[in-house]
């Protein structure tokens, strides 16, 4: 079905009331979670310090699921693309629900991590050819095998750097608009770019709870699904042009360069990397400039700044995609090690 000017304009001015459902909805929940003692309770690893109601993630799930089944019976999406996201982000939000309430096993969140990675990156038929100037990535199993960790990544990338008020909320909402622009600049097809809106706009409703004092937060359902989707369209955007793949990943840069240097980190010092911990670069400095508030409002001025113009390059060929991987790390890679070696400085 063709997309007509009526459609678009009742669409655009649907996205700010699914703003205010999401928000109605999470203040609903915050209400039953408080009396239903459905509580983050803080502990040595935590950045808040009172018993905070845990599950904010749920209105977002049950919003951006209602809004793709609304897309899909109006026959404006890809049927592949839509299965992608409703089977494989039932499976991470699930799988997170659970874990909220019964602390479950990290491997067995793991193995649906991975079921769901692999049936939605099946359905999308895998990864598209990437290019690295001339070089394409062989074999088609190697370039899969990659995707679904990535996939995984981006799942457990997000819980993980979702700790302190807004940052999560934030990192999503501006990178969703940023590459729902970038895509709708390059004439993409309508659902690819009304997608991320979805996820931004129902993210929005949230984020007034949780920023700047958090009166709720995502808990492992709305972080691992926030992650998984935005993989997802990682994922999906090689098939509609491969200069918005490389821009995606420019986007996520803040979260991908923390949490992978962070693992790094782990890694090599011996820590068990799957356990919950406050390593990360954006917990010290919250920790050392005393405020949550600034290192999320970095976050996302970091990325309309310096992110988005960068990954507009790549998206009109200005740049390489990898040439703008690397204009776009290479800042963020040198802040993380200044910042990581002089706070351990002032530490020791």
């Amino acid at each position: 079905m063709a997309v007509t000017d009526n459609f678009l304009l009742g669409s655009l001015i649907f996205l700010p009331v699914l703003s205010f459902v999401s928000y109605l909805l999470v203040g609903l929940w915050i209400s039953y979670a408080s009396k239903n003692n459905f509580l983050d309770v803080p502990n040595m690893r935590s950045s808040h310090s009172v018993p905070t109601p845990i599950g904010g993630g749920i209105p977002v799930y049950f919003l951006f699921t209602a809004s793709l089944i609304c897309l899909f019976c109006l026959s404006h999406i890809d049927f592949n693309y839509f299965i992608a996201l409703l089977v494989g982000g039932f499976l991470v939000g699930c799988i997170g629900f659970l874990d909220d309430s019964l602390n479950l096993s990290p491997w067995l969140r793991l193995l649906i991590h991975f079921s769901a990675s692999i049936f939605s990156l099946s359905v999308l038929n895998g990864l598209d050819s990437i290019s690295v100037y001339s070089y394409v990535i062989e074999p088609p199993l190697l370039r899969n095998i990659l995707a679904v960790f990535f996939l995984v990544w981006m799942i457990n990338l997000y819980n993980f750097m979702d700790g302190i008020n807004g940052i999560a909320s934030i990192q999503t909402i501006t990178v969703m608009f940023s590459g729902s622009l970038l895509l709708f600049m390059t004439d993409a097809p309508f659902y690819s770019w009304y997608v991320p809106l979805f996820l931004g706009f129902s993210t929005l409703g949230f984020l007034f709870w949780n920023f700047p004092i958090s009166k709720i937060f995502l808990g492992d359902i709305g972080s691992g699904f926030l992650g998984f989707t935005i993989g997802v369209m990682v994922i999906q955007s090689s098939w509609i042009n491969p200069d918005i793949f490389w821009a995606w990943l420019i986007l996520l840069g803040v979260f991908i360069t923390d949490s992978t240097l962070t693992l790094i980190y782990r890694i090599l010092c011996g820590k068990k990397f799957y356990r919950a911990h406050r390593d990360h670069l954006y917990q010290s400095l919250s920790i050392h400039f005393s405020s949550q508030e600034l290192i999320s409002k970095t976050v996302g001025i970091i990325n309309v700044f310096w992110l988005l113009p960068v990954a507009y390059l790549v998206s009109n060929q200005t740049l390489e995609g990898i040439e703008g991987i690397i204009v776009a790390y290479t800042p963020l890679l040198a802040l993380s090690i200044y910042f990581r070696t002089k706070l351990k400085y002032i530490s020791s």
